[in-house]
């Protein structure tokens, strides 16, 4: 849910719409909508102020104020601010972890110049500067593996280590937490425990322990060694344009035209800890270059054309475009450097090498560092995806009987998107792992990359492609309406329905392509 405007503040309704609402509200709508109407400015004046407090550091405002400007025009804004300390206790940095802090703002302006025109104009804001939501790790190993880690591995100067003791439960359906085995510096493997035992001898038993001890003080306790944040400002412009005729308009009943055009933007870093341990192992986040990560824009303009063709016949007509791009990462530097020297990458005897650094976008740190090469080190992700959708749509209500009502509706899409994405391991040894005493970080650590064919292809992923998608969606639907007349019931009704709605492509950023 992270960069969505989740925080509802002067909402005049919500709507539950059942499914698929592929013909008025287009893809990705096969369940059904949910559609949330803001309030409007009106002519009377109205304000409102609401607070809140609660356990855990809980403070809440929410103030709204409706003011008439003058005969022909209004204004509303309103205002929240939701604080909260999180009700995770953080042993190892001794501390409350889990803050939230978000502050949203919203202006509105409406005109109704005469009866025929209104042009309502708003800016909705909010931003988001709190820790991560808090979590706890809960292993599970097998008593199999505890007994193999108890074994004294000979050290004969090479990296062994000695007897461990784990102090949890074991589970006769456990799963291998990092499974597998680990070659040590003798040229023999052991089954200890896998991957983590490359950080340091014993780091498998560390981590177990460290799990089992938060969850022995209770379920909202964790030891991660990382101070986690997350910086998130989304903002959105919206202006709708309405013109009615307010009765007849040539063979129509009446008409009512209106052009919606709306712009967002949203822009966040991160860091989340997702071990919830104290060591430095599986965090993810975003390297921060002068302040800025990831972004990501989306337009939208439509036409609607709604009317009463006669006493029995209700229209929609319209039309709809949409542009959304999302970087992850405004730099690119990796992405960039590889495009213009992906001929020469390709080549499976390629000697070129290029360096280049974090860019803003994604990184996963794994294990930064490890005592025994191998297993999931350090990546980072840069790309590029955009989406242009245009289609075209309508709707017909017919009133059969008084009784009866046939709805009758199609939408067409044609839609573009294109996916352009790098991800590469990091050099060794640029980052350092923390154990046990270590200070807290709050950012994740910025190494260097180095793009070959084999870092890229043969080691990474790297992903260059674009589809197009076109789909019609139909729907038709026939209701009885009962109540009145003879019927025993006051209101009621039967419908028989069918609509379709379709999930818009995607692609696996997993794949090299």
């Amino acid at each position: 849910t992270m960069g969505q405007m989740l925080s509802t503040v002067d909402i005049e309704r919500i709507e539950v719409l059942r499914g698929p609402q592929g013909t008025l509200f287009g893809k990705n709508t096969t369940g059904g909508a949910i559609n949330v109407v803001s309030a409007k400015p009106g002519q009377d004046f109205d304000a409102s102020v609401v607070l809140r407090a609660g356990d855990y550091g809980q403070q809440d405002f929410r103030g709204m104020v409706n003011v008439p400007l003058s005969d022909t025009a209004a204004a509303r804004f309103s205002m929240a601010k939701e604080t909260s300390d999180g009700f995770y206790y953080n042993r190892y940095l001794n501390k409350d972890v889990g803050a939230t802090d978000i502050t949203a703002f919203g202006a509105a302006v409406r005109f109704t110049p005469n009866d025929n025109w209104m042009v309502d104009l708003s800016y909705r804001a909010n931003s988001q500067d709190d820790d991560q939501a808090g979590g706890q790790c809960r292993p599970r190993p097998q008593a199999v593996q505890v007994e193999r880690l108890k074994t004294v591995v000979p050290d004969n100067g090479k990296g062994g280590h000695p007897a461990q003791v784990y102090t949890g439960p074991t589970y006769s359906d456990g799963v291998k937490q990092w499974g597998g085995s680990t070659k040590y510096g003798d040229g023999n493997k052991y089954q200890v425990g896998g991957h983590l035992e490359r950080l340091y001898p014993g780091a498998t038993i560390d981590f177990w322990n460290a799990c089992a001890k938060d969850n022995s003080l209770g379920t909202y306790v964790n030891s991660q060694e990382k101070d986690t944040f997350l910086e998130l400002d989304n903002s959105n412009m919206n202006a709708t344009i309405q013109w009615d005729s307010n009765g007849e308009w040539g063979s129509l009943d009446n008409l009512n035209v209106k052009l919606i055009a709306s712009a967002h933007e949203m822009e966040f870093n991160y860091l989340q800890d997702r071990d919830m341990t104290y060591l430095s192992i599986d965090a993810i986040g975003t390297p921060l270059m002068d302040g800025v990560g990831s972004l990501r824009n989306t337009d939208n303009l439509e036409i609607l054309f709604t009317g009463i063709a006669s006493d029995r016949l209700d229209f929609v007509v319209g039309a709809h475009f949409f542009d959304d791009e999302a970087r992850a990462g405004t730099h690119l530097n990796c992405l960039n450097t590889f495009k213009a020297n992906i001929t020469e990458f390709s080549k499976s005897d390629s000697t070129l090498a290029i360096k280049c650094q974090a860019d803003g976008g994604t990184q996963f740190d794994r294990m930064p560092d490890r005592a025994v090469a191998g297993g999931p080190g350090i990546a980072g992700m840069s790309g590029l995806i955009a989406n242009e959708s245009k289609a075209v749509f309508a709707h017909l209500t017919y009133d059969i009987s008084d009784n009866w009502t046939l709805d009758v509706g199609a939408r067409y899409t044609d839609e573009d998107r294109l996916f352009n994405q790098a991800e590469i391991d990091a050099v060794a040894s640029t980052c350092s792992h923390k154990g046990a005493g270590a200070p807290p970080t709050t950012s994740i650590c910025t190494p260097d990359y180095i793009l070959t064919h084999e870092s890229v292809f043969l080691e990474g992923f790297y992903n260059d492609a674009s589809a197009n998608f076109t789909e019609v969606t139909p729907m038709v639907s026939l209701t009885r309406n009962l109540g009145g007349g003879n019927s025993s019931l006051e209101d009621g009704m039967f419908y028989l329905l069918y609509a379709e709605g379709f999930l818009s492509g995607s692609f696996n950023d997993e794949l090299n392509t």
